[in-house]
């Protein structure tokens, strides 16, 4: 049962990591749209 979990593990992290780098990405690109909006003054 633990070698499943690991394969599920190695499986779903890597989701994780994109999913996070895409969100950051989309996040910049709002801030870079978005230049009246306050985001890179804090």
């Amino acid at each position: 049962m633990a070698h499943e979990l690991g394969k599920v593990l190695v499986l779903f992290f890597p989701s994780i990591w994109f999913g996070l780098i895409f969100l950051s990405i989309v996040h910049i690109v709002k801030g870079i749209r978005d230049r009246n909006a306050p985001i890179l003054a804090r």
